[in-house]
């Protein structure tokens, strides 16, 4: 047994058996899903702004077509929407309905019509290249319509595509393809060896690109998919620091994290603003806005975040080991903000420099993690035979048992034989050590157990929280690079 445990410890002891923890996590997505539907259902009942019979429909069509909560049949109004079918040559089965204030037509016209006949000349040659490449991920070009320079963003969502505008400069063209602000980035983030300060300058160098108010990074757990706050950037705008928080794991939903994972980086420009229809050919069935970016914002996220104050949010996803790690977010609380899209185009490829900086800071911690558990495992070991004893070699030294857990300020060694207890360091009553023991060992198939504080064992304040519990000391010592048993014990 051992006290003294800090939170970050234990998550450090699931990571060190990563197949069984990550193993867990459908499971986690699968219990978070249900509870997910039940607050959404609540949250539109209590809600008299929202069409009981629209919201059923709407929840309808997102199961029938799994996609997320973000479904609302809305676009933001920066821009303008067109859906496109491929099967039938590029004609638009659907549209924004501002098609008139950034194309030039009214939306009668631009149904049922060929997508390519919107463009002539470079722009032409531009869009059909697009097309002939047959993209999966979304492609960014400019182009020219009725002589407006538009951003055109091209992406794949089964057999339709999904067109979005947005005005933009032509001198933008040559920020497109230049990385002069993302080498700057990336450089300080590949010389960085540290975890902490890897977030740190992450944040720095978002809030560089975008100029928002306040810019931090969610880290989901593993464990149970909730968020917290690990890192942060702000500045006299925003009303308070919520560095370190945690966020229950209902904030973000599955969906969204889904959505999150799938698509690129998601900004909204105005929060208050209602959005603007998409109108779709009679007969055809309404579209999954899920990998759009210029989708509307769900009524229940805008809430959401006017609860802060904020008025514009951009979200990018970090991804580690095929998941979802965190998100990069940011925050402005003074208005609107119009996005380029080569800021965004920036962030997609800092953000992704950073998941591969990060994956690699994390492998270095894992390596010396295993390293130092190989010098411990010697030393103890060493111990043991110059004492000829398990107990004393555990609990008198240098290299106690307490160095196996970081932080650790008692250790106990219990066995079956009279005085039955060996103690180091700072530790509870011999008594309190026997309830504990009791309880650690009521079930021997589990890896961790856990149970609430009213168990007696518990009674005492010093033991809440503070306790780990490991069934077999060879186990904890254990090296798991090529084992298949993982670690046992116990944390409360």
């Amino acid at each position: 047994l051992m006290w003294g445990v800090a939170p970050n410890t234990i998550e450090s002891l699931k990571q060190a058996a990563p197949l069984p923890w990550r193993g867990q996590r459908d499971r986690v997505y699968m219990a978070q899903e249900a509870v997910d539907d039940e607050l959404l259902a609540k949250w539109a009942s209590e809600h008299s702004t929202v069409n009981p019979e629209q919201f059923q429909e709407q929840q309808a069509t997102r199961q029938k077509h799994n996609v997320s909560y973000s479904y609302t049949g809305k676009v933001q109004s920066h821009g303008v929407l067109l859906v496109l079918d491929e099967k039938r040559d590029y004609e638009i089965v659907g549209c924004s309905k501002n098609t008139r204030e950034f194309l030039d037509m009214e939306e009668d016209a631009v149904m049922g019509g060929n997508f390519l006949s919107i463009f002539e000349g470079t722009s032409l040659s531009k869009v059909e290249n697009l097309l002939r490449d047959n993209a999966e991920s979304s492609c960014f070009v400019i182009v020219t319509v009725k002589g407006r320079s538009l951003s055109l963003n091209l992406s794949r969502m089964g057999d339709r595509l999904f067109c979005e505008m947005t005005p933009c400069s032509l001198k933008d063209e040559g920020q497109f393809m230049s990385h002069s602000k993302t080498r700057s980035s990336t450089s300080r983030l590949q010389l960085c060896g540290s975890c902490d300060t890897l977030l740190q300058i992450m944040v720095q160098e978002i809030g560089s690109i975008f100029h928002f108010d306040h810019v931090v990074i969610l880290r989901f757990d593993p464990a149970d998919n909730h968020g917290e706050i690990v890192a942060e950037k702000a500045n006299s705008h925003v009303p308070r620091s919520i560095l370190g928080l945690h966020f229950p794991a209902t904030d973000i939903p599955v969906r969204t994290q889904e959505s999150y994972y799938l698509g690129g980086t998601r900004y909204v420009c105005d929060v208050e603003h209602p959005g603007v229809d998409v109108l779709m050919k009679e007969g055809e069935p309404d579209p999954d806005l899920s990998r759009v970016n210029l989708r509307g914002i769900h009524p229940c996220h805008r809430e959401y975040v006017q609860n802060f104050g904020v008025r514009a949010t951009i979200a990018s996803h970090i991804t580690l080991d095929a998941r979802l790690w965190g998100l990069v977010v940011c925050h402005h609380y003074q208005g609107p903000v119009k996005i380029d899209p080569h800021q965004v185009m920036a962030c997609d490829f800092v953000v992704k420099a950073f998941s591969i900086r990060l994956a690699a800071v994390l492998q270095d911690l894992e390596f010396a993690r295993n390293d130092y558990s190989v010098i411990l495992q010697r030393e103890i070991y060493e111990q043991i035979s110059k004492t000829n004893d398990v107990r004393l070699g555990l609990t008198t030294g240098p290299s106690d048992m307490r160095r196996i857990v970081p932080e650790c300020d008692g250790a106990a060694v219990i066995w079956n034989t009279q005085p039955g207890i060996a103690t180091v360091g700072d530790t509870p009553s011999k008594a309190a050590i026997g309830m504990l023991r009791e309880w650690a060992c009521a079930d021997d198939n589990s890896k961790f157990v856990s149970s609430s504080s009213d168990n007696p064992a518990f009674a005492s304040d010093a033991l809440i929280n503070r306790t780990l519990a490991i069934h077999s000391m060879p186990d904890a010592m254990k090296n798991d690079e090529g084992e298949d048993e993982p670690w046992k014990g116990g944390v409360l």
